[in-house]
């Protein structure tokens, strides 16, 4: 448990909280007459974001408001019989007076501590305490917020310090941060740079480290230095100085450095390579130069140039090697296209590019992907085979190749249309084992400059890298399908294998519940009979023949679960039908103090459908109304004509459904009731009969609670159907 008070004690404000019913109703603002403010200031408590507690001085909740309950997962009434201690185990009877005191002496307290659900589930909460009297009796009113998102993002932020320093530490690239001229922080490859070692970095004095530059270039290098701490703009980034390190030998780096924020402040970070031994070789070459300089003016150009190369070269690698990491960690298979594509459109300066892939893993034709820069585009029709003549060209060739150079080469090539979209530039192959994987398409620059070689080179080795990523992430996205494939056949399996045993459950209770019927049907003929001439009875003879009829087909269902059966559809008055329910369900509804409303027009389609067993989803779906109104409400039950459907829609005043169950709910054995309360089948039933009808059911919730919509058509036929139930 962390608790951490406040460094400011609150005033203290005596409140207008009045007694009623056990509980503690919040204080009226001054001015405001009670009788008409009270219920609006409670609405404000009961709504508001964080979990509001009021508790007396024995620790016992007099006062929760609706997000304490939400998120403690219990009922206000269930909160206000228990103790402090009850939802915020860390609190023992001992503390508990402690922390009173200390609220009283400061009048408002602040700590983090936790809080336990009624799941068993903990989560962190950051409380705020104030300390208020009235009426001679001591309160505390407690704002409890939920903190989870901040603690896991300092979590996340912990780790991503923890995978910086294990990049750092053991990486060959020599990184150090100043901070008000103190190192903070040095890596191995710094110390075999300069011959000391990290604890002696870190204790240097002020600008102590000082001592490991040469003296020539010392005043420039603090300056640097010093208004990168500061975070100054007008700061050089990337310079060459020279190092005197611990044996007194000297050594040249190459040093790159920016402003950056380290523990909230200003920081200098710099990186650093060693970069001696080619100062050695520039000083050689540049002696060799003023020696021969009369004899050797054109070989010193060469070498020159020669040395502006080596240096592009040594820059495209390290932009490589960084971008394949990149690329190689990104498993997005659309990220990745994106990046490949802009990377080599902002290297090189083009208006646009073309990316031509395989359609799908292992595919043979390539066709367009992706597409970056200014249009005209190559159109979607034109399609690139790998085993053409052009396509086994450039997989040989293995390297970028100019388009006007393929144009010459293969003026009457099929599968090169793309080239109408591009007046000059680069077609470049992405290989990978020996084999065309695709084909990246980089117009010229938008500079007018022709591509040197070191932009041949270095789209050459990135597109080999890029290659390998991209299988990579095609790779992943065909394992990640396969997954989910085997993931659906291993549900479809399980349900298999449940409604095999529920047919052969079914046929046992169907064979068990025939029997008894038979027997009530021909009771119920000796009654009528008997009971000739009295219209009441009459009437009520007939609901219970009706009923007994349909659950005679409910059986008959039982024994035909998975096996078609042969259901007759006919002209049915589904508000009729709702009302038929409605009627056999009276004293059930009357029972749960549930008021149902309709909202039927008048003049409403009829429908070709089969009546029971709309009456079975019908009953059903306000049974589960019921069930989630367990201290009863209200259903609203509506019919909307549409142009080729009706709309009807059971809304109820519960507290909805979990999002998290949604997606199951018309599972065959999914229930969310409590076990041996439900059994999970009576949605799977719904959803199967009015899915026979051709029509749609859906869940959603919403401010009211929850609702279930079904769709079905008008325009079905009165017919004979095999279906399954």
């Amino acid at each position: 448990m962390t608790r951490k008070k406040n460094d400011q004690p609150g005033t203290t404000r005596k409140s207008n909280a009045i007694k009623n019913g056990g509980s503690i109703q919040p204080a009226v603002p001054i001015g405001m007459a009670s009788e008409d403010h009270l219920p609006l200031t409670r609405l404000s408590l009961d709504r508001a974001s964080d979990s509001i507690f009021w508790i007396g001085q024995d620790a016992r909740l007099l006062y929760v408001n609706d997000s304490a309950c939400k998120r403690l997962g219990y009922t206000r009434k269930e909160l206000l019989l228990k103790r402090i201690f009850d939802i915020d185990p860390d609190f023992s009877a001992d503390i508990w007076a402690e922390y009173w005191e200390d609220a009283k002496q400061n009048k408002v307290i602040t700590f983090e501590s936790r809080h336990l659900k009624k799941n068993g589930q903990f989560f962190p909460v950051e409380i705020t305490v104030s300390y208020l009297e009235f009426n001679d009796k001591e309160y505390h009113c407690a704002y409890a917020r939920d903190i989870t998102a901040r603690k896991m993002a300092e979590s996340a932020l912990r780790e991503s310090e923890a995978k910086f320093r294990l990049l750092s530490e053991q990486g060959l690239l020599a990184i150090v941060i100043i901070q008000d001229g103190l190192i903070k922080f040095a890596n191995q490859a710094v110390a075999e740079l300069t011959g000391y070692s990290i604890d002696e970095m870190k204790a240097w004095p002020e600008d102590g480290y000082s001592v490991v530059i040469h003296p020539e270039h010392r005043l420039f290098v603090l300056d640097q230095a010093r208004k990168k701490q500061r975070g100054d703009p007008d700061v050089i980034n990337h310079y060459t100085t020279k190092f005197v390190i611990r044996n007194g030998d000297e050594k040249w780096v190459d040093l790159y450095s920016k402003s950056v924020k380290y523990d909230g402040r200003n920081a200098d970070f710099v990186s650093m390579v060693d970069i001696t031994g080619r100062k050695d070789a520039e000083n050689v070459l540049k002696k060799a130069r003023n020696e021969l300089e009369f004899l050797v003016e054109e070989r010193t150009v060469e070498l020159t140039e020669a040395n502006r190369q080596l240096k592009r070269r040594i820059f495209d690698l390290y932009t490589i090697f960084e971008l394949s990491r990149n690329f190689n960690a990104v498993l997005n298979y659309e990220t990745l296209l994106d990046s490949f594509v802009l990377t080599s459109l902002g290297q090189m300066g083009a208006a646009k590019a073309a990316l031509y892939l395989p359609h799908q893993l292992g595919g043979e034709t390539f066709r367009l992907e992706r597409v970056k820069g200014s249009p005209p585009f190559p159109r979607k029709e034109i399609l690139i085979n790998p085993d053409s003549e052009f396509g086994r060209y450039i997989t040989a060739y293995n390297r970028p190749v100019f388009i006007s150079e393929l144009s010459d080469k293969m003026p009457a090539a099929k599968d090169m249309g793309f080239m109408d979209y591009f007046d000059d530039g680069l077609v470049v192959p992405l290989i990978f084992q020996t084999k065309l994987r695709g084909v990246l398409i980089i117009s010229a620059k938008e500079s007018g400059q022709h591509f040197q070689d070191e932009d041949v080179e270095f789209l050459s080795i990135l597109a080999n890298q890029t290659a390998v990523s991209i299988e990579n992430a095609r790779l992943y996205e065909s394992e990640k399908e396969a997954l989910e494939k085997l993931q659906q056949t291993q549900r479809l399996l399980i349900q298999s294998e449940r409604l095999a045993v529920l047919g052969e459950l079914s046929a046992k209770i169907a064979h068990e519940v025939n029997n008894p019927l038979g027997i009530i049907k021909n009771y119920l003929n000796l009654i009528n009979q008997q009971a000739e001439g009295n219209p009441k009875i009459d009437e009520y003879l007939s609901i219970v023949q009706q009923e007994i009829d349909r659950i005679t087909m409910i059986v008959r269902q039982l024994l035909n679960i998975n096996r078609p059966m042969l259901i007759k559809f006919v002209r049915t008055d589904v508000g009729k039908t709702i009302r038929e329910v409605l009627n056999l369900m009276r004293r059930q509804l009357e029972q749960s103090s549930t008021k149902v409303t309709l909202d039927i027009p008048d003049s409403m389609p009829e429908i070709a459908a089969w009546p029971d067993g709309l009456k079975q989803v019908f009953m059903n779906l306000i049974i589960n109304a019921c069930d989630a109104m367990n201290q009863g409400g209200e259903i609203e039950i509506g019919i909307h004509s549409r142009e080729h459907t009706i709309q009807i829609n059971f809304q109820d005043t519960g507290p909805g459904i979990d999002p998290k169950h949604i997606p199951h709910i018309f599972e065959p054995f999914y229930s969310t009731k409590e076990a041996g309360v439900g059994t999970g089948l009576g949605l799977s039933v719904c959803h199967r009969i009015v899915r026979n009808h051709n029509g749609t059911i859906e869940f959603n919730n919403n401010p009211r609670g929850g609702c279930f919509k079904i769709d079905l058509p008008i325009d079905q036929e009165e017919d004979e159907y095999d279906w399954r139930i």
